[in-house]
Formats: C-alpha cells, sequence, structure tokens
C-alpha cells in the first residue's frame, strides 16, 4: 500500500516529543508499506526504506495571520494556496494519507476515504492550562479548540492519551482514536552503571512549559539539594539557548543524538513540567533505560506510574525525593516495553489508516 505522510517539518535531527513521535510513525508505516513523507522544503532522510516529496516553502505567513484572525496561530501559519495544491497532489498520488499534527490540517483535501489526522495531543488544553497563570492565553485555546473540533467531526483522528482525547471531544467523536506515545527501546549491549546523586533531565528547552519549569527547578530545588549533598550532580540535555549563569552542580550538555551513556549513569531523571497536554516522550524515554523519574502530575499524565515515576506536587516534595535520593528499580522501569513499544502503541491508529 502507498501511504503519504505530510509533516509541517522533517524529524531530523530529533529535538523533541514531536518528532520522537513523527520519526516512530515513519518507521513503524514503512515496515509494513511503500511511504511517503511530504514536507514543505524537503528534509535530509536517514531512512533508506522512505522516500521523500519536497512541498513548497511556506510562504506569505504574517499576512496569513492577519487574514485569518480565527484561525489558530499555529494553523494560520501554515495556511498556503501552493502547499495547500501539492497536497492534493500527494493524496491522489497515493492510497492512504495521514497529517501529522494541527498545523498540517490547513492543507487538508475535503472529507475523503484514507485521510487521516494525528493530533498528537490536545494543543486547546495546554492553551487554557497555560491561560489560568497568561489570561491572554484564552483566545488562543477556544479558537483552537473550534478548529480542533471541526477536524475531529469529519476525519478520523489520533491523540496520545485519553484525557485528551476527552478535552477534544469526548465521546461525541467515534472517529478519535487513542494512539498512546511509546519507546524503542535503548540501544543492544546497554548497561547501566548509575552514580549516586547523578539526576539528570532531558527536554526541547525552547518549549516553554520545559523552560520555565527548569528555571523554577533550578531556582527553588536544586540549592536546596547543594545543601544536603554539596557533589550533587543535574546532568542537561536537549536542545536550547545555554542559560547565562548555572548553578552550581549544573552540566549543560546540549543536544544528544544518542541518549544511552547519558542514562547509564544517571542516578534518577527530573522532568520538572508546569503545564501542556500529551503525554511525555522524555518520560518514556527514562523509563525504558531503566531510569526512575520524578515528575509532576502533568510529567506523569497518561503515562504508568507503577513502572517507576514518583509524582510530586511541592517544592518540599521535589527537595524530599532528591534529598533522601529516590531511585526506582531498573527492571521495574524497563517493563514499559511491554507495553509501550511503538508497534503497540501505534497500533490501533495504524488499523484505521490500513482499514
Amino acid at each position: 500500500m502507498r501511504v503519504a505522510v505530510v509533516a509541517g517539518r522533517g524529524p531530523w535531527p530529533i529535538r523533541g516529543g514531536e518528532a520522537v513521535r513523527l520519526d516512530a510513525w515513519l518507521r513503524v508505516l514503512s515496515r509494513r508499506h511503500e511511504v511517503t513523507l511530504a514536507v514543505p522544503g524537503g528534509t535530509a532522510c536517514p531512512l533508506p526504506a522512505l522516500s521523500v516529496v519536497a512541498l513548497p516553502p511556506l510562504s506569505r505567513r504574517l499576512w496569513a495571520i492577519l487574514r485569518h484572525p480565527f484561525l489558530p496561530t499555529t494553523v494560520a501559519l501554515a495556511w498556503d494556496r501552493d502547499v495547500a495544491a501539492a497536497v492534493q497532489r500527494v493524496v491522489a498520488a497515493h492510497d492512504r494519507t495521514l497529517f501529522y499534527q494541527l498545523r498540517t490540517t490547513a492543507w487538508l483535501p475535503s472529507p475523503r476515504a484514507g485521510v487521516a489526522v494525528d493530533l498528537t495531543d490536545a494543543l486547546s488544553l495546554y492553551y487554557r492550562r497555560r491561560a489560568r497563570r497568561e489570561p491572554w492565553w484564552a483566545f488562543e485555546a477556544w479558537r483552537t479548540a473550534r478548529w480542533e473540533q471541526g477536524v475531529v467531526a469529519r476525519w478520523p483522528a489520533f491523540v496520545v492519551s485519553d484525557h485528551d482525547r476527552k478535552a477534544l471531544a469526548g465521546s461525541t467523536a467515534p472517529k478519535l482514536v487513542v494512539a498512546r506515545n511509546g519507546v524503542f527501546g535503548p540501544p543492544p549491549g546497554y548497561r547501566r552503571e548509575p552514580k549516586r546523586r547523578r539526576w539528570v533531565t532531558v527536554g526541547n528547552w525552547t518549549y516553554w512549559p520545559n523552560r520555565s519549569g527548569l528555571r523554577r527547578f533550578l531556582a527553588q530545588v536544586w540549592p536546596e539539594v547543594l545543601r544536603v549533598h554539596r557533589d550533587a550532580e543535574l546532568w542537561v540535555a536537549g536542545s536550547g539557548a545555554i542559560p547565562a549563569a548555572l548553578p552550581a552542580g549544573v552540566r549543560w550538555l546540549g543536544p544528544m543524538e544518542d541518549l544511552a551513556p547519558l542514562y547509564a549513569g544517571a542516578w534518577a531523571a527530573v522532568a520538572p513540567v508546569e503545564f501542556g497536554a500529551g503525554t511525555k516522550t522524555k518520560v518514556l524515554e527514562a523509563l525504558a533505560y531503566g531510569v526512575g523519574v520524578v515528575t509532576t502530575p502533568v510529567g506523569a499524565e497518561g503515562l504508568p506510574v507503577e513502572a517507576g515515576i514518583l509524582v510530586v506536587r511541592e517544592r518540599s516534595e521535589w527537595i524530599r525525593a532528591l534529598a533522601e535520593e529516590w531511585a526506582a528499580e531498573s527492571a521495574r522501569c524497563q517493563s514499559v516495553l511491554a507495553s509501550w513499544h511503538w508497534e503497540k502503541t501505534l497500533a490501533p491508529a495504524v488499523e484505521v489508516i490500513e482499514g
């Protein structure tokens, strides 16, 4: 079967959860079908079984926002007639087409068989939660929710968790399917050699909920941990600018293509994300590498807490967990591989696409 995946950008190099999920989609589908990735401007591709179609580069993006004030910003930024026309040709040339994330719905054809949308998470839920601190986000939440509801009412669509499904449509959208985030697991030969009092955190630090949570963690929690353990270390990996001044004990690693060395020496991972939607692939990845995770209720949302996640809500709980050197047993953490492998988590969505 010929399957096209339409995305706003290619996933490589992988920077953040949306790239992790898109990469997983392409790997899972290309094992079963002839797959083409269509993105504006094209992209380099490390998968030999995958072909790439370069859509026209996006243009007039600011003008599109001004012309479409009631569209979600992410959709308005992608609004482009030339790209939409090229996408129509891609859809016509393939048996099935998957549109990846909300921005690509700017190019959706009229509802037809063989077209589905992976929204990943409920973007409107993220905006609603952000509006609790910054009220001006309420309008973005409103117009995003209107658009999302229109999408799930017309096309088969996928989200990563039950709470995202409920936020979008409750039980009123029978074509809205939960296809969870997952993991592929560590590379062959991976072995844990954890170092006491070495904590790690991974994220896309250009993403505001990650950056805000880390900033608060470094300001309010980390100094208290250092008072108890002067030799404590926090290794920070991921894309984003290095903060101007790093506290003592914090090592900024930047982007890492291979996370195995990071997790091999980790005592535990921290994910101090404060708000957002969806499920956090960085938490699942840490568990798959045998590393327990200390995180917030938002960071643990939709994930198997029993596999090695400690949920903390208050600053004092964060400090206590790290001061007492909480860690989960590696085998318990890696139990997520049995039911959270990408082949299994995407299976409900793959069935819809193939059907």
